[in-house]
């Protein structure tokens, strides 16, 4: 009896950790006073208007953002994908999306040194962001973005202060895992006959 009452006490806060955490990637990208990219994973509790966020990881890349590279896969140890593996993960990643949270905010000043082709530049900035701003809120289940583009038209010049955040239910990142790892150990085994 004891112990069932142990595996109640566990049950609480898994239930928690489950059903009401979020798994968050965060991107900050930032070109004044210095250039900094930061890629950050985490974890997130929201409770009514607040939230509590705790970082699990974070990346910044060392030296020159581009590089070219070998390409790292060996064949030998990661299976390659298939043509037909490809429809299943777009399906997987689609119900991923649908219960996902999206938030973008930041500043972008744009400078041409021309002022027409600063304007026409600025022009084509906002219609990007509202073809974005429309796929986001179609793919995903809440979508918030708030963008100020601001042309610079004595200079040339890029400012970038952008920060996205893509926030998924823990609970949802299992289940679509569960069934992706359970139709590729079928096709494995569907192969291996």
């Amino acid at each position: 009896m004891a112990v069932m009452y142990g595996y109640l006490l566990l049950l609480a806060p898994l239930l928690f950790f489950f059903f009401l955490s979020q798994l968050w990637a965060e991107i900050v990208c930032r070109t004044l006073p210095e250039e900094v990219l930061d890629l950050r994973f985490g974890l997130s509790w929201r409770l009514g208007e607040r939230e509590l966020r705790v970082p699990l990881y974070c990346w910044r890349p060392v030296g020159k953002l581009i590089k070219r590279r070998e390409p790292a896969r060996d064949k030998d140890k990661i299976p390659a994908l298939s043509a037909n593996d490809w429809p299943l993960l777009l399906r997987q990643g689609s119900r991923l999306l649908k219960s996902a949270t999206f938030r973008a905010s930041g500043r972008l000043k744009v400078g041409t040194g021309d002022a027409s082709c600063t304007g026409f530049t600025v022009g084509l900035f906002w219609s990007s962001l509202g073809i974005v701003q429309t796929l986001a809120k179609t793919v995903c289940r809440e979508a918030e973005i708030r963008f100020k583009i601001e042309p610079e038209f004595t200079r040339a010049g890029l400012e970038i202060d952008a920060r996205c955040i893509l926030s998924v239910p823990v609970i949802h990142i299992i289940s679509v895992a569960a069934r992706g790892l359970t139709y590729f150990n079928k096709a494995r085994h569907l192969e291996s006959k």
